[in-house]
């Protein structure tokens, strides 16, 4: 990771504008926001890490004054605008995420709408219509509506492959409850792959976003067959690593799905994937920043 030190003082303004988001909702409802908050920023390290210095640089712009709620106008620049866009987007795909509870409870046959996280899960996903907007703001400060627009298309097909694997999840677990791990390698995880790796299509975006904003002469140094493999391997790491998690959350409950082997065999493959896909780009300073960015994706 610490060949990304030239980024640093890129990746420090977009957490700090982050961070300044958090605290001014904040202030207007109790709530932990940050827990929503992916502290790897993987957004923003997608992005940078495909950018040598130069291209910074020639990113930079003349003032844009952004007049938040309770900070002052500050001179930024069209790249820290645009990611600070794209990882708030990214606090508000994280409201609204699936519901750990709603799942365990239609293994139960208990009706989430008689508990408080239903809720609290309708609260959260009006928070992250918040956070949707505010986003706005920063992304069209970049002046670039072709990446705008393709944002809006990730993000649409992040939340029409949700709900398909939602309802999908709905029917195979009220047809296998007592079949939990064939359940979810088979019905939820193996049939349904191309729809679990649609769920991080914002993510898959910002490395298209990255490898556009390259310079011309890195690009033509780049097979953009490899680039391609490559962003789908780091998409399925994230997608396969929230999977454990999810898995993780709901075996306090369900104890047979901790550490499904199918899952963590799929990991450790993909791993090897991005190490050896690493090995095929030339250009030094990109090879060792994928080499530092797949570490970050990893842990």
């Amino acid at each position: 990771m610490e060949k990304l030190n030239y980024l640093k003082s890129y990746i420090n303004i977009v957490k700090k504008n982050i961070d300044l988001e958090l605290k001014d909702i904040s202030k207007l409802f109790s709530y932990n926001f940050h827990n929503f908050l992916d502290t790897r920023f993987l957004y923003t390290f997608t992005i940078l890490s495909l950018l040598r210095p130069t291209s910074l640089i020639n990113l930079k712009t003349q003032d844009i004054n952004f007049k938040n709620q309770g900070i002052n106008s500050k001179k930024k620049d069209k790249l820290i605008s645009l990611i600070t866009g794209i990882e708030l987007l990214g606090v508000g795909l994280n409201f609204h995420n699936f519901n750990v509870n709603d799942f365990i409870y239609l293994l139960k046959n208990v009706n989430p709408e008689t508990k408080n996280t239903y809720k609290r899960y309708i609260i959260d996903l009006l928070f992250g219509d918040i956070f949707y907007s505010n986003s706005v703001k920063y992304v069209l400060e970049f002046n670039d509506f072709l990446i705008f627009k393709d944002i809006l298309e990730s993000l649409k097909l992040v939340h029409n492959s949700r709900l398909i694997l939602h309802n999908k999840l709905i029917k195979e677990t009220e047809k296998n409850k007592n079949k939990l791990e064939f359940l979810f390698k088979n019905k939820l995880i193996a049939d349904n792959e191309t729809l679990l790796i649609e769920t991080n299509s914002l993510l898959k975006n910002s490395f298209l976003i990255g490898y556009n904003l390259m310079e011309n002469e890195d690009k033509l140094k780049i097979s953009v067959e490899d680039f391609i493999d490559l962003a789908n391997n780091f998409v399925m790491i994230k997608t396969f690593k929230d999977l454990e998690l999810f898995l993780n959350d709901i075996s306090h409950e369900l104890p047979v799905l901790k550490g499904i082997k199918f899952v963590k065999d799929r990991v450790a493959v993909i791993k090897k994937n991005i190490e050896k896909l690493i090995e095929n780009f030339k250009l030094d300073w990109l090879a060792q920043n994928l080499k530092s960015l797949a570490y970050i994706y990893f842990k």
